[in-house]
């Protein structure tokens, strides 16, 4: 036997049932392994095995010797499948026709609803040269099962526990079964048998439902075995069924003298949380887990729980329910109650078991404090002038309350340099849900302060009349006020204004004016009638859409400052391509399709999904598909980065799949790659063994959200045909709410430049939505309505036979390309789409 065969044998002897070329009939498990051994100059193999009312069968062999068959045999000795089927695969995912190779794994397909009955795979092969053997695992899964279900799996000495059978057919509950559940003592002591009954009188209250349940009372602590059996009939004929568990009973080690509800009580009366306090007699010391469950009058409950070292004697612990957490996962009640209250401790069988159970601990009906109350960052100031001096500044920002009430505010304005200016005390009544405060510091506070600005607004305590709330919220900041603008300060010649920027949008950019780069400085403060433009940048990925305010177009804003002014730039989220495809027919040579793209407007690397779908395209009637696709990831100057034929391969595959974008046949290509930006490449897509085919290859954007870098440019050379061997491109704009304008070009009399053979002599294309409504079309680019733009972008196609659109598209909505020839004409065609500005 050689080393590989010999380590196989190890790793399956522990569960394999070992013969000698014999028939030996096997009633499997969900799972089985045989071995045969084969000795020298034997030229054949059989294994049987039993198959019982089962709703799937698979295997999976190996066979040491190269050449010959393998076949799988029913009970009526009908072959089944024989290794030249399309349902046997190799682990190299070939199909292929005898002789069988050896040392290879084969695996057959799941073979639905096979019969009752003896089953057989036979092996024939040339001579063995040496003692080896044959592996062969089986796989079938029954649809008929039973399971104990217990409420508990530890029990208190003399405790009434329901236990239950539930018995399924493919997950559906059977009703009207035979059904016993014995219970046996380990320790060697009478065994009870009880009528299982699916009445809903017992356990879960339903009837009908294939649970079948008995009632028993654990009189004495041990281990017992908990065995159901279940007899029902099926199609064909009475089936029966068992299941088991263990269940341990144990005596209380943990005694509860008292066990209270106490409300901690804030200054105004309310609960800032409901505390469990049980005063505990402990047999024996040892690390506790104890849980309570707190239930309100409205149907909700919630659970908590800690960890206790306790010493052997008495003593008092404590479980908290905080009322942030009450008010998240139970939510507003008329009364709080204490259900139940359990203690746990490690057992050695079933890893922990309980110690103690105490029901109707205690209830609440008072009043929880408020929710914590939210103060917006929404600063507005405001300032007066006297004497071109600012005489006062009136302060607003928001406040968000649960419940109505009197509350005080303690607010701090502080200094540019963190100087206390002034601390203020606000006493409001504020009703449930947002309001909005103001309030004015006389200008002699900052000039005698002597703390330039910008200020900052920061609220530090809030006392409602529903408790308190510690807080520390930046409420935003003001201009830059130097203290010698305020009264009492020495009058300035003119008057000073403060101009102030602030951003909108889910976008990012930049505004930029004299002092002013915002980003960081939004505030600052000019002489009246200082003349002030600003700038709107758009970050990459972002567009700018617009000025509120004091300005408004999309030019740059230009201001007069002779009073206080606001501006709003408004950054909106550029639209981008993020889904790219092309289908087509893939050959060899020249003939493969041939797809190019470019990451651009970011320099950081991002992750894509490129994809090759050949077997998957028969569910949509495609004829002549790629029965096993490949492809090959270059550089521009052709270096290979990556490479993939069957996807499951890929070493991140499983996050491949976690995405989503896992094909559903194993034979199809894709990979999921970080790419770096502003570099060409190229994916070569061919066909496993040269095999030929239509095919989808597919360049797609797994992180939407993320702007940049982002696909800009795609091109695909492939070949174009009629009907079904047109070359069809597919593309989504997304990413934003804005259109986005593209060039769309079907290159084919250009492609000799290329030393390129059979091109396409005269392409056109038609742009469709994907239910096929046509949105434009063309054959010759000059023909174009808007030709003369086209050209002005400085990439109109080479030669006037050739097509291209120059098209504004709105996003979200997916797009497709049909490229054929104007000339009922086949050839090699090169489709771009193209992003612009």
């Amino acid at each position: 036997m050689n080393k590989f065969m010999a380590l196989l044998f190890i790793l399956l002897l522990g569960f394999a049932h070992i013969a000698n070329g014999q028939n030996i009939p096997t009633l499997f498990g969900a799972w089985d392994t045989q071995i045969v051994a084969v000795t020298p100059g034997q030229t054949s193999a059989e294994i049987s095995f039993q198959v019982d009312h089962w709703d799937g069968l698979f295997f999976k062999a190996i066979v040491p010797v190269t050449g010959g068959t393998l076949s799988l045999l029913d009970p009526t000795g009908a072959t089944v499948l024989t290794s030249a089927d399309a349902q046997v695969i190799f682990d190299d995912g070939a199909n292929r026709t005898p002789p069988l190779p050896g040392g290879q794994f084969i695996t057959s397909d799941t073979i639905p609803t096979p019969s009752s009955g003896l089953w057989k795979l036979r092996f024939a092969f040339p001579s063995a040269p040496e003692e080896t053997a044959i592996f062969v695992t089986i796989l079938h899964k029954s649809q008929y099962e039973a399971s104990i279900a217990l409420a508990e799996s530890s029990l208190l000495t003399g405790e009434t526990a329901v236990l239950g059978l539930l018995v399924t057919d493919s997950g559906t509950p059977i009703t009207g079964s035979s059904s016993t559940i014995t219970i046996t003592p380990q320790s060697g002591g009478p065994e009870i048998t009880l009528t299982g009954k699916d009445d809903g009188v017992d356990g879960d209250g339903k009837a009908n439902d294939g649970l079948y349940s008995v009632i028993n009372t654990f009189a004495t602590p041990g281990l017992y075995d908990v065995v159901g059996t279940a007899t029902f009939s099926t199609p064909v004929g009475n089936i029966t069924r068992q299941a088991q568990a263990i269940v341990e009973v144990r005596d209380p080690t943990v005694t509860v003298t008292s066990a209270t509800v106490e409300p901690e009580l804030a200054a105004s009366g309310c609960a800032n949380a409901l505390n469990v306090r049980m005063a505990l007699d402990v047999a024996s010391p040892g690390t506790f887990v104890i849980r309570a469950q707190l239930s309100g009058d409205n149907g909700q409950s919630m659970s908590t729980g800690d960890v206790f070292d306790l010493t052997a004697g008495a003593q008092t612990v404590t479980l908290s329910f905080p009322f942030e957490a009450i008010r998240e996962e139970v939510g507003a009640a008329n009364l709080y109650t204490v259900d139940w209250a359990r203690g746990f401790q490690d057992s050695a069988t079933l890893g922990i078991a309980r110690v103690f159970d105490q029901a109707s601990v205690g209830s609440y009906a008072g009043n929880l404090c408020a929710e914590p109350i939210t103060l917006t960052p929404n600063l507005t100031v405001t300032p007066s002038y006297q004497d071109n001096l600012i005489s006062a500044l009136t302060f607003g920002f928001d406040v968000t309350v649960s419940t109505s009430g009197i509350y005080d505010i303690t607010l701090k304005i502080v200094g540019k340099n963190s100087e206390v200016v002034d601390t203020v005390l606000l006493t409001e009544t504020l009703n449930a849900g947002v309001n909005t405060l103001t309030f004015t510091v006389p200008g002699e506070t900052f000039s005698k302060a002597k703390a330039d600005g910008p200020y900052r607004l920061v609220a530090m305590l809030v006392v409602g009349n529903n408790g308190a709330t510690e807080i520390l919220s930046e409420l935003g900041q003001t201009s830059v006020y130097p203290y010698t603008q305020f009264a009492g300060a020495a009058p300035p010649s003119q008057a000073i204004y403060p101009l102030s920027v602030s951003k909108t949008g889910a976008g990012a950019g930049t505004v930029t004016g004299p002092d002013i780069q915002c980003g960081g400085d939004c505030i600052e403060s000019y002489m009246s009638g200082t003349a002030v433009t600003l700038t709107a940048t758009p970050a990459d990925g972002s567009t700018f859409a617009g000025w509120s305010g004091a300005c408004s177009g999309t030019g740059p804003c230009q201001l007069t400052m002779s009073s206080p002014q606001s501006v709003t730039a408004n950054f909106i989220v550029a639209s981008r391509l993020i889904n790219l495809s092309t289908r087509g027919w893939v050959g060899t040579g020249d003939s493969l399709i041939i797809s190019g793209f470019i990451l651009g407007s970011g320099d950081t690397p991002r992750r894509m999904i490129l994809r090759a779908l050949g077997p998957v395209l028969t569910e949509a009637a495609v004829p002549g598909v790629l029965p096993d696709p490949r492809f090959t990831l270059t550089t521009v100057d052709g270096q290979v980065i990556a490479s993939n034929d069957n996807w499951g391969d890929a070493d991140n595959a499983a996050e491949l799949q976690a995405l989503g974008y896992a094909p559903s046949d194993p034979r199809e290509a894709a990979l999921l790659i970080t790419l770096d930006p502003n570099v060409p490449y190229t994916l070569l897509v061919d066909g496993v063994n040269s095999n030929t085919g239509i095919a989808l290859v597919e360049i797609l954007d797994p992180d939407v959200a993320t702007p940049t870098p982002r696909l800009v440019n795609l091109s695909a050379r492939g070949w174009a045909g009629k009907d079904d061997d047109m070359l069809i491109g597919g593309l989504i704009i997304s990413g934003g709410d804005q259109p986005r304008r593209v060039l769309l070009r079907a290159l084919g009399p250009s492609l000799v430049q290329a030393q390129l053979a059979n091109v396409l002599s005269d392409p056109r294309f038609t742009l469709t939505t994907v239910d096929g409504q046509v949105i434009a079309s063309n054959d010759n680019w000059g023909d174009a309505d808007n030709a003369a733009e086209i050209q002005a972008t400085g990439l109109a196609p080479p030669d006037s036979h050739e097509p291209a659109l120059l098209i504004t598209l709105d996003p979200n909505v997916p797009y497709t390309v049909l490229v054929d020839s104007a000339e009922d004409a086949s050839g090699l065609v090169l489709l771009e789409i193209l992003d612009l500005p």
